[in-house]
């Protein structure tokens, strides 16, 4: 009997195109059928989640216009988004911003690295859980 791995869906907002390289690096290492959608900012993203269900979304916070803490309270508000994981993912988490980023709906919390290994390791530990993702160290250079 075969096991079939569905393909995770990916949603990445996030105006800063360089996150996406790093974001598509670790995608690649996840040993996971995936996708990945992009936007770069967050009227984009809540346009694309009109008709799109990803499984995770992975919003940045320092995002121009509508921040990241208000795109997540605004994904939440969405039909058929009540229940989509969502992870805050920036350099800019403290802890008066982590527990903003829950309390207006982020289901975890990871800080942004340059190790691919770290990134792809919250990446695991997102699939494989609905608890909170512990955030990850400062931007390491491994």
């Amino acid at each position: 009997m075969k096991h079939f791995i569905m393909c995770k869906h990916f949603f990445l907002i996030d105006d800063d195109e360089d996150e996406l390289e790093i974001f598509m690096e670790a995608l690649s290492k996840l040993q996971v059928p995936c996708k990945c959608t992009y936007a770069q900012s967050a009227e984009q993203a809540l346009e694309i989640l009109n008709y799109l269900k990803p499984d995770v979304v992975f919003v940045d916070i320092n995002m121009p216009r509508i921040n990241g803490l208000e795109c997540v309270k605004k994904i939440r508000a969405k039909d058929g988004h009540a229940k989509t994981h969502i992870v805050m993912y920036s350099n800019g988490l403290n802890d008066i911003n982590l527990e903003e980023a829950h309390r207006w709906g982020a289901t975890s919390c990871i800080k942004k690295t340059n190790s691919i290994a770290d990134l792809v390791a919250a990446m695991h530990h997102v699939l494989e859980s609905n608890v909170h993702v512990p955030s990850l160290n400062q931007r390491s250079t491994s």
